[in-house]
């Protein structure tokens, strides 16, 4: 059996058509500006054995909204490492901000063994577990010193319905060999320098510059070597300016709001010309295609009914709240693999990188957890089925 196509009824289809594009240009004109940079450093390049390492990633958003970064990567220093699996970060629109990652004590390679830490918190879940592995590093227990290159972090984002990747710099962390101060001396020290206040920061900085060639009795690394006696003392004068670096990001950048409202609006006005003008030219087209001769299109059978609606009709037979999630996550990922043409089938965290919408994320976010947890939690299966079949009705694909 078959079926005309009608000028009239290619109105609506027509008119939808338009709307999404108006939306996606929409989309564009304001996701286009987001960039995102990220830097990876840590409090100091020297550290004496015992001491602990951070890590830190400064990232900055200059776009107009909040961007959502998924960031791995992997950290070795001697015998101990942090490996990032997957870690969600919401950068604010604007501005700068910074996130300590990793910390791993300062250690030599003494071991043909490696201890490293894994982390996986994306999505929801929090897992992290600890596995040994080999290393290549050669051994040495007399070393007095040991260089070790951190490999970039990397994050994942999405723009203008685009997956896009971003990495940090690398990063060389040298390992010195303690002085006479004990490890847990060393470390209740550094724990000291951390709560110190800016104040005490320039203190500290009008210190070293006097103590730039102190006398051999007074020098406590007097026992350290000219190369390390370099390291520590140029390691030292930049911690001031990492610290100022850290005042600095959590303050609101010196922006005239005058200025920007200014720019907006002119921004707003072209883009507003642009889309009016796009709209004009499909209208125009639409009127043009309704006056051809209609087609004729096979009539739809029930067999051709997608796979994300049947699985609906599915969840209303399971009387277990983990089986109900479970189909209602598997139409959401059906939905996605169709919308985007994928050929093999999408876990949910797949899913929810690639689709924009926030109904389907909000779903899949509490269907995993009932999956993961075996409670109903936050999921209303009835209304996720009405909710859902509404928003296929209106973005057929």
């Amino acid at each position: 059996m078959t079926k005309k196509h009608e000028p009239k009824k290619d109105f609506g289809r027509l008119g939808a058509n338009i709307l999404t594009l108006l939306f996606f240009l929409s989309l564009i004109s304001t996701a286009s500006a987001t960039d995102i940079t990220m830097q990876l450093f840590s409090d100091k390049t020297v550290y004496q054995e015992g001491e602990q390492v951070p890590l830190y990633l400064n990232i900055t958003n200059t776009a107009d909204t909040d961007q959502k970064l998924q960031v791995k990567g992997k950290a070795l220093i001697g015998d101990r490492g942090v490996e990032i699996e997957c870690y969600d970060l919401t950068v604010p629109k604007n501005q700068s901000s910074i996130y300590e990652i990793a910390t791993m004590p300062a250690t030599f390679t003494n071991s043909p063994t490696q201890s490293l830490s894994t982390f996986y918190y994306c999505g929801g879940m929090q897992m992290q577990s600890t596995k040994t592995q080999a290393t290549n590093q050669v051994q040495n227990a007399s070393k007095t010193q040991e260089n070790f290159d951190i490999a970039p972090f990397q994050a994942t984002y999405t723009q203008n319905s685009t997956e896009e990747q971003v990495q940090t710099n690398n990063l060389t962390i040298t390992v010195i060999a303690a002085t006479n101060q004990s490890q847990e001396e060393n470390q209740e020290q550094n724990q000291e320098q951390s709560e110190q206040n800016s104040e005490q920061d320039q203190q500290q900085s009008q210190q070293q510059s006097q103590n730039t060639n102190p006398s051999p009795n007074t020098n406590p690394n007097s026992n350290l070597t000219q190369q390390q006696q370099s390291n520590i003392a140029n390691n030292q004068q930049n911690q001031q300016t990492i610290n100022q670096l850290k005042q600095q990001i959590d303050k609101e950048e010196n922006i005239n709001p005058d200025d920007e409202e200014k720019d907006n609006e002119k921004t707003n006005i072209y883009i507003f010309s642009a889309l009016a003008l796009i709209a004009a030219l499909l209208i125009a087209l639409y009127f043009y295609i309704g006056k051809q001769t209609p087609e004729e299109e096979p009539a739809r059978t029930p067999e051709e009914i997608p796979r994300y609606i049947t699985l609906l009709e599915e969840v209303k037979k399971q009387k277990e709240s983990k089986e109900k999630a479970s189909l209602i996550s598997l139409s959401i990922r059906e939905y996605v693999k169709v919308q985007h043409n994928k050929k093999k089938d999408l876990t949910s965290s797949e899913a929810r990188q690639f689709c924009e919408e926030e109904l389907l994320k909000d779903i899949l976010k509490q269907t995993d957890e009932v999956e993961f947890t075996g409670k109903k939690g936050d999921l209303d299966s009835a209304k996720a089925v009405k909710d859902l079949k509404k928003f296929y009705s209106k973005n057929a694909i």
